[in-house]
């Protein structure tokens, strides 16, 4: 969010407060966990905290996040910038990782949020190839949201897990009696139709001999196609409803057992970023934000 907000001032030329921003952005990187590890530092925001620095023509600050990025294998060539201007063009592609979670597991599900994925929205095929060069870069965010979702779980985890855990023995147990109840409809449906054809076929035959009627033979034989037909039917529409029942029952249970609708998350960072570090190569002309300085040329763009 600081990004974004340093980004704004910028393009509005406010750049103390774009500056102010940047500063911030710095802080966050000096912040760790219990064990030592950054929260926030990684290869790819530090390029981006870089390129907030070259639009606030803060150029040695931006080299030396540069730095910090190549060493930690996502950048190359950080110190050429000391002699030479920058002349980048950033692309976000997507709209952002949704989570997801389609494990059918039992176990997995009262695991609580570990059960989660974050999936794209973009097709496949046109997926860039996430890759490192001298004058490419391309990133995915997905690592992130992994990320945040380790680091804002990790204390709550026993907690969620005992209320989760809770939650679905109480799904499991309301989707049990549901299903139970419904085979035992199903069953009565079913014997009804069965006896009823049987009914039908048994008196119609008794009657029909107990009348002696002439061409008694023929009646029995509609009686029986009566008796078949009245049958199927009533044993044909308790199989259809133990089967839109039993599919209603397995969504509501799918639905109410998916973790990943209570997760709660903020998605503003796109699914990749595509750095080309020599603008000159790019046949992207329409641009979001453009800014020229000391410090050089920076142009962003987005993708859908």
């Amino acid at each position: 969010m600081h990004l974004l907000l340093g980004l704004t001032f910028a393009k509005k030329n406010q750049i103390a407060n774009a500056r102010v921003e940047a500063k911030r952005i710095s802080e966050l990187f000096a912040r760790v966990d219990m064990s030592g590890k950054p929260f926030y530092d990684n290869a790819g925001i530090r390029v981006l905290s870089a390129m907030l620095w070259a639009a606030c023509g803060e150029k040695e600050n931006a080299i030396v996040d540069l730095r910090k990025a190549e060493a930690m294998g996502g950048f190359i060539g950080a110190n050429q910038y000391e002699n030479k201007s920058f002349d980048w063009n950033l692309v976000f592609k997507g709209t952002g990782f949704v989570p997801d979670s389609k494990s059918s597991s039992f176990s997995d599900k009262i695991s609580g949020f570990k059960a989660i994925q974050f999936r794209s929205e973009i097709p496949e095929k046109k997926m860039p190839t996430v890759q490192i060069t001298k004058t490419k870069m391309v990133f995915s965010s997905q690592p992130w949201h992994k990320e945040n979702l380790i680091r804002n779980e990790s204390f709550k985890e026993t907690i969620q897990k005992s209320k989760y855990m809770s939650r679905m023995f109480k799904s499991e147990l309301e989707y049990q009696s549901l299903n139970l109840v419904t085979s035992v409809a199903t069953g009565v449906v079913l014997a009804t139709g069965i006896t009823v054809g049987v009914a039908i076929v048994g008196g119609g035959i008794y009657l029909a001999a107990q009348s002696g009627a002439s061409g008694a033979s023929e009646g029995i034989a509609q009686i029986i196609g009566i008796g078949f037909i009245a049958g199927t039917e009533i044993y044909n529409a308790g199989i259809r409803f133990y089967d839109s029942t039993q599919a209603k029952i397995q969504s509501e249970r799918n639905e109410f057992q998916d973790v990943s609708r209570f997760y709660r998350y903020v998605r503003f960072i796109p699914d990749f970023l595509i750095l080309e570090t020599d603008a000159t190569q790019t046949t992207n002309s329409k641009h979001f934000f453009k800014i020229e300085n000391s410090a050089g040329r920076i142009q962003i763009s987005f993708e859908p």
